[in-house]
């Protein structure tokens, strides 16, 4: 169970089956909420999806984390047992956005349980709670993916990708979003975007998102609460649904390296404009 006062940064993470040990070596005062997706979604199509999970032990124990050690090292923790659905991390970020509406932290990590493979200094940034709050993240180059650039910037962060890449989004092209490209306010997830800046109305009344913007690949990334809770629960609630549930139209016509729930995937390139 989560103890003491709550502090500025907490660190929401979502784990299916991967080892938690290098939460070991956390020794900073941050809030660590872990979603323990248990059993398996079925339907999803994704078959070995999570290639970098341990087998689904039904003896596993939060991967062999020793809770005792996190408390002596001044961590706050807290398991939460949530059964697995077809949304992966991206239904856990916004289950725990409405399931603790009125006790958020000030600036939220939003993080999968195997972090390193997206941010690989993960645990000297997490050591350090407070630069997160004053670190932006810039591109590097011009390029469709390309590393990060770290800079510290003198006022409190309100969204920042947690990732050491960023892609490049361009919605006329990339799969999901091109399917709907006649018509994109029949998008399933128009409802969450529809304010983006960027977009607009043609000329024939039609809505248009930007040509591209940035992403951080891996569907991880830092919030405050002042954005989180500019949305409602129900609003929260509703985003859950659409990821847990939307499919590819395509069904097993869709291409090969496509999954078929693909929520997910729709959420990693559109989550700074959810908040």
């Amino acid at each position: 169970m989560k103890e003491q006062c709550m502090n500025r940064v907490g660190v929401v993470i979502s784990r299916y089956y991967e080892s938690l040990k290098w939460i070991e070596n956390l020794t900073s005062s941050i809030d660590i909420y872990v979603y323990d997706r248990i059993g398996e979604s079925h339907g999803m199509g994704v078959p070995n999806a999570v290639s970098w999970s341990h087998p689904k032990d039904p003896k596993d124990n939060l991967g062999g984390l020793n809770i005792q050690k996190c408390k002596e090292n001044g961590l706050n923790v807290e398991i939460i047992n949530i059964p697995d659905d077809a949304g992966f991390e991206a239904s856990t970020y916004v289950y725990h956005c409405y399931s603790k509406y009125n006790e958020l932290n000030d600036f939220t990590v939003f993080i999968q349980a195997h972090p390193e493979i997206y941010v690989k200094d993960i645990i000297n940034i997490l050591n350090n709670p407070e630069e997160i709050i004053y670190t932006t993240y810039k591109e590097k180059t011009t390029e469709d993916f390309t590393d990060v650039l770290r800079l510290h910037t003198q006022n409190e962060i309100e969204f920042e990708p947690f990732c050491d890449n960023l892609g490049k989004l361009y919605p006329h092209i990339e799969y999901q979003w091109s399917i709907f490209k006649e018509n994109f306010r029949k998008m399933p997830w128009f409802e969450f975007v529809k304010n983006m800046p960027g977009s607009y109305f043609d000329s024939n009344g039609d809505w248009q998102p930007p040509n591209s913007w940035r992403f951080g690949a891996g569907n991880q990334f830092v919030v405050s609460k002042k954005l989180i809770l500019k949305n409602s629960i129900d609003f929260y609630k509703n985003l859950q649904n659409f990821i847990n549930t939307y499919m590819d139209p395509h069904g097993d016509a869709r291409p090969n390296w496509q999954q078929l729930n693909q929520g997910p995937n729709i959420m990693e390139g559109t989550w700074k404009f959810i908040f």
